[in-house]
């Protein structure tokens, strides 16, 4: 399927259910990214109601859009001329804006005209008008440029809504905005596809960057359509979707489960807990934490076990269960995906005048579009840690509050011999549930690093993997059972054991060990590290909530795209590939380092003793209910509080963790210690974390905490390496915003006071920064090196182009600047206030990066966040010799990490958001600054190419690094040819000659640059440029397409072996009969055309022996033999080029 809009090859970009009937295909554009169904053939019942019942908020939203056109207008255009609403639905907006006297009809050929009568349009082109609205029109349209022109015809200037698609391209069913449960929207825009569309009209096109948009004739200055048109469609959404959904999904249950009598509310503080209270997996666990942390505090609980899940059910923990729920709060610990569910067995009264608290985990970043109907039934949402809060607060209309589980266990009285496990070896334990899905949880990884790191016989270690409902998924369990089969020091245990076996064999093992991809908490983690033990885990997600590198051993990562669904794990989501070899190396770390694995272990024990203990918890869920107690005027008047106003951030000044990582810093700890404590804003912890230092930066430290007016944390530990301390600082911060404090540097008195009072002003806004001061210490006035920094680090603020105080952070990626010149227009972590969940959600910085590890955190931020500026200088950066930045430049780490940064904005997925062409450009800027990693990457293409060749971001990174090697030939001259052939750009152009990229379809733009070589190489080599255009070429098409003129060739000798090759190369790839053809009478026309050099060439043998050795070595007739041609023509002249082999040739 060809794109509607630049009609580019398309490719698969998903399916969904549409109208809860119909199985449709959606793609997605290769080039302009436009995503469109396939045949909409569904349209007509679709269109049976016009306006679609999800369209929240019509009225306010006309209301909003009223008041935009008229400022638009009234800046723009001619006021007293006539406008048209285009699909102007019930007429609403034209009686609105007839109302303040502008003069607009009404047009829309779906929807009966209510509200507009007697204001009809009447379409007559000669009669233009001065601007026409079509607001929630373009993703409707079968034939978006069709339905363009039409409107074109009528004004040359149209003012349109249809929200473009975000950065992280979801696919269908990962967007609210796809609607497949309307039908009516089947054209999805990007910001490239609007330009294309704006060029095929000779049009300009602005935009508000998501939702509005200005297709006209007129010029104007972006920045100032940015700033008139702030609409946001999605917030609109959130904003009035809770007022409507809790009662109407009451409405609902009441028709699928009649309400029996309603039950006597006792007004004490209490909870009804309803949840897999029996069920032996980690949802059932988690209740049960729940249940302790209330039992802790002495809270009334009544407990409704709820029996709908496949798991086992013999659970005792708990056994006092009950059909009542007596008290005005339900905490219905049951995921989204099964409360509706549960709601439809209860029915409606057992959520009438009760304030509802839903209890969810999720894994992934992006919260599944198909649940979003369960928050309808909640005044909250409950979850477990950072990261999910800021999954499920991304989509969530109502509060999301963290609320972590208990861990408490009783003390093991069964031993190794009792649970029939090695009594003498090291043990390693890993334990999950395959209901869980074994690609997330990742056993296979763990059964790898356990062989890289002991091989498949050692005699001191084992690995026991403890599984349950293995029967259920048997193809997995094969793969599992293969993968350990020659493996005896891998054991498993497969079923169900009771509680205090469970305990037992955490309690017995030497080590725990989980690589998973993602976790919602890691239940098994935490209970390994109570017992004292050390645990090996994937860095990445829910875990990190309670493990750091002070208390656990942490495995590094990469966050990968999802390429498979799994359940409900979709393609075009991320999770974490965990390192095989260093979590190998851990293992065998704790093996043979024992002590140290111990003092980890003791560590983990003390941390998660304290931090999740069922007082602890119990005193923070008692402090929620309170709070909530208190709002609802003692469960009085609980359907009329403001939601909103619950939210944990409401309740009290934000907090700011001001993180110091520190290493050797004595000479200025005390200064930027100072300057956190005298602070104009009050609310704030310091958290000092020293990497091991051995000057006085700790005594120095020591000396301010004891009169330190806040709470002043110093945390030491051994050397991690600064960006390991810096996420280990993060880790440990309990502030809403992270700031921070690098030991060198110092903040103003109302830094942290201005940073928060613009955070606060938008929850969108993840980053703030502001200007700093720039000073270069006095001992290193005359330093080369520190000089050129303290004059190249001044004003990167205006290094930007158009600079806003808050703007989305996908307008900063879009400025054309911002990836040129200095890469970090921000600045140093000192700089900034960031959000803390959006770590959660991001991930902490690379520790693969050194210098440009916040430049790396600063553009994944912006792909996701709104960023704020301050226009005030808020800090000072001090630029010394011993400072880590010029270490690392004396250390060559700078260049390095360019490499490394480039390399992962090109194939990380953290990095989708990215445009081709900035791509493009950041090949380039690889190659200039380290070829052989540019050689190294062109490599892995091509390895993960051929692993999954229908890996679409694969495929598109591939065929930039085609264009590019085609580029770098075509702006070569002659005279370095030889010399690029035999470097980096030689072996680049094999390696992509040899992946089989050939064999894909080329888009539209390739086709027309391949079309214009085919001029140039038919027209021989002796023209300029000639054999530049044959080596750009060769890379897109084989010799018998391109048409290549092969006659009386002057080809360098270094370049005569591969030419030769390309023209003799056999093919058995066709696109049709027509092509088949092309081969055949190529393949004559080049063996007739040597076979007649080589009788009439007496005087040049050896030349012609040596043009026929490299023929007849890639001779292979079985292509042609497939063909149904006649070749007996090309048998015979390849038979005589044989002969003149045999009979000149010497062995």
């Amino acid at each position: 399927m060809q794109c509607k809009i630049c009609d580019s090859a398309t490719i698969p970009f998903g399916k969904t259910i549409v109208l809860n009937r119909y199985n449709v295909n959606y793609f997605q554009c290769q080039n302009c990214g436009f995503v469109q169904t396939e045949n909409p053939y569904w349209l007509p019942e679709a269109y049976k109601h016009p306006i679609a019942n999800s369209d929240d908020g019509l009225v306010f939203r006309n209301l909003m859009l009223a008041q935009l056109t008229s400022q638009i207008i009234t800046k723009f255009f001619n006021p007293d001329n006539q406008f048209l609403d285009y699909g102007g639905g019930y007429g609403l907006l034209v009686r609105l804006m007839r109302d303040i006297r502008f003069k607009f009809d009404w047009y829309d050929s779906f929807c009966p005209n209510f509200l507009a009568t007697g204001l009809e349009a009447n379409l007559n082109p000669d009669n233009p008008y001065e601007l026409i609205t079509a607001f929630e029109v373009f993703e409707h349209f079968a034939n978006p440029l069709d339905e363009i022109n039409k409107i074109l015809k009528l004004s040359k200037n149209i003012l349109f809504s249809t929200e473009l698609i975000p950065p992280h391209n979801p696919h269908p069913g990962q967007w609210w905005y796809y609607a497949p449960q309307e039908g009516q929207h089947i054209a999805i825009y990007t910001p490239q596809s609007l330009q294309i569309i704006a060029q095929n009209f000779g049009l300009n096109i602005y935009s508000n960057g998501s939702s509005l948009h200005l297709l006209t004739e007129k010029a104007i200055p972006p920045e100032e359509f940015t700033e008139i048109a702030q609409y946001n469609a999605a917030e609109l959404r959130r904003l009035l979707w809770f007022s409507r959904s809790y009662s109407q999904t009451l409405a609902n249950l009441e028709t699928v489960a009649p309400s029996q009598k309603p039950e006597v509310i006792t007004p004490e503080l209490g909870v009804n807990v309803a949840g897999f209270v029996n069920g032996e997996f980690g949802i059932g666990e988690g209740v049960r934490a729940t249940l302790r942390a209330m039992e802790a505090v002495n809270l009334n609980v009544a407990i409704n076990n709820f029996t709908g899940s496949p798991h086992r059910k013999q659970d005792h923990s708990f056994d006092n269960f009950t059909s009542a729920h007596p008290y005005p709060i339900n905490l219905i610990q049951i995921n989204a995906n099964d409360v509706l569910r549960f709601a439809q067995l209860v029915g409606a009264d057992y959520f009438k005048n009760r304030y509802n608290i839903g209890f969810w985990a999720w894994e992934l970043p992006e919260f599944p579009p198909e649940w979003v109907k369960a928050f309808s039934l909640f005044h909250e949402i409950w979850t477990y840690s950072d990261y999910c809060v800021s999954a499920i607060r991304r989509v969530s209309p109502i509060p999301v509050i963290k609320m972590m589980p208990t861990v408490s266990l009783p003390e093991v009285n069964l031993s190794r011999e009792n649970l029939s496990i090695p009594p003498d070896k090291f043990i390693f334990l890993f334990m999950f549930d395959f209901y869980s899905r074994i690609a997330r949880k990742n056993p296979l990884a763990v059964v790898e690093a356990f062989k890289t790191a002991f091989g498949n016989h050692p005699t001191n270690v084992v690995l026991i993997l403890k599984c349950s409902n293995s029967d259920r998924f048997p193809k997995e369990r094969n793969h599992l059972f293969q993968a350990i089969a020659n493996c005896p020091a891998i054991q498993i245990i497969d079923g169900y054991l009771s509680r205090e076996q469970i305990n037992g064999l955490v309690y017995n093992c030497d080590c725990y060990i989980s690589l998973h991809r993602s976790e919602g908490f890691g239940l098994t983690m935490a209970e390994a590290m109570f017992y004292g033990k050390p645990v090996i885990a994937t860095g990445y997600s829910s875990n990190t909530e309670f493990m750091n590198l002070a208390n656990s051993f942490l495995v590094k990562y990469r966050r990968v795209l999802i390429d498979q669904t799994d359940g409900p794990y979709r393609p075009g989501n991320v999770w974490a590939a965990p390192n095989i070899k260093q979590a190998a190396e851990l293992m065998q770390y704790v093996v043979n380092y024992p002590e140290a694995a111990h003092q980890i272990g003791q560590q983990a024990a003390t941390d998660i003793r304290t931090q999740l203990s069922p007082q602890t918890i119990g005193d923070r869920i008692l402090s929620r209910l309170q709070i909530i107690q208190n709002a609802t005027q003692n469960f009085t008047d609980i359907r009329s509080v403001p939601t909103m106003e619950l939210s944990p951030e409401t309740t009290t000044p934000p907090l700011v963790s001001i993180c110091i990582p520190t290493y050797n810093g004595e000479t200025f700890i005390r200064e930027a210690i100072l300057s956190a404590l005298n602070q104009t804003y009050s609310n704030c912890e310091i958290i000092l974390a020293d990497d091991g230092s051995i000057d006085d930066t700790i005594a120095i430290a020591k000396s301010l905490q004891v009169s330190s007016p806040i709470p002043f944390r110093i945390l030491t530990h051994i050397n991690y390496g600064l960006v390991d301390n810096l996420n280990f600082c993060i880790s440990q911060a309990q502030g809403k915003y992270v700031k921070f404090l690098f030991q060198d540097d110092t903040l103003e008195p109302n830094c942290i006071e201005q940073l928060v009072a613009m955070a606060e002003a938008n929850p969108e806004i993840g980053l703030v920064f502001s200007r700093r001061h720039i000073i270069l210490d006095d001992n290193s006035q005359t330093h080369p090196q520190c000089q050129a920094a303290y004059k190249g680090t001044q004003n990167l603020h205006q290094d930007w182009s158009n600079l806003k105080t808050i703007q989305p952070g996908s307008q900063l990626l879009s400025d054309p600047k911002c990836f040129r010149g200095r890469l970090n227009k921000i600045g140093e972590p000192t700089t900034v206030l960031i959000r803390r969940n959006v770590f959660a959600q991001l991930g902490g910085f690379d520790p693969d990066l050194h210098q440009l590890l916040d430049a790396d955190m600063w553009f994944r931020i912006m792909a996701d966040y709104q960023i704020a500026f301050v226009d005030k200088a808020l800090s000072t950066l001090r630029i010394h010799r011993q400072q880590q930045t010029q270490l690392n430049i004396i250390a060559g780490e700078n260049i390095r990490d360019y490499s490394r940064l480039y390399r992962k904005m090109i194939i990380d997925p953290d990095y989708r958001f990215l445009g081709l062409n900035i791509k493009e450009y950041i090949f380039y800027q690889l190659l200039s600054k380290s070829p052989q990693d540019y050689l190294n990457l062109a490599e892995e293409l091509v390895n993960q190419y051929r692993h999954n060749p229908h890996h679409q971001p694969t495929q598109q990174h591939l065929r930039l690094l085609r264009k590019l090697t085609a580029m770098l030939w075509l702006k070569s001259e002659a005279a370095s040819l030889q010399k690029l052939s035999d470097g980096v750009q030689g072996k680049v152009h094999k390696i992509i000659l040899n992946s089989g990229i050939r064999e894909l379809t080329l888009t539209p733009s390739e086709s027309e640059f391949v079309e214009s070589l085919k001029i140039r190489v038919s027209q021989g080599f002796s023209v300029q440029n000639g054999c530049q255009s044959w080596l750009a070429a060769m890379l897109y098409k084989p010799a018998y397409q391109l048409g290549i003129n092969y006659h009386n060739a002057v080809i360098p000798n270094y370049l005569f072996e591969d030419f030769l090759k390309f023209i003799f190369s056999p093919s058995d790839h066709f696109d049709d009969e027509k092509d088949r053809g092309d081969y055949v009478n190529f393949t004559r026309g080049v063996w007739k055309y040597l076979k007649r050099h080589i009788d009439e060439s007496p005087s040049q043998v050896s030349l012609w022996v040596y043009v026929a050795k490299i023929a007849l070595e890639l001779w292979d007739e079985r292509p042609l033999m497939n063909l149904n041609q006649d070749i007996s023509e090309i048998l015979s002249d390849r038979h005589a080029v044989w002969v003149f082999y045999g009979r000149h040739h010497t062995p």
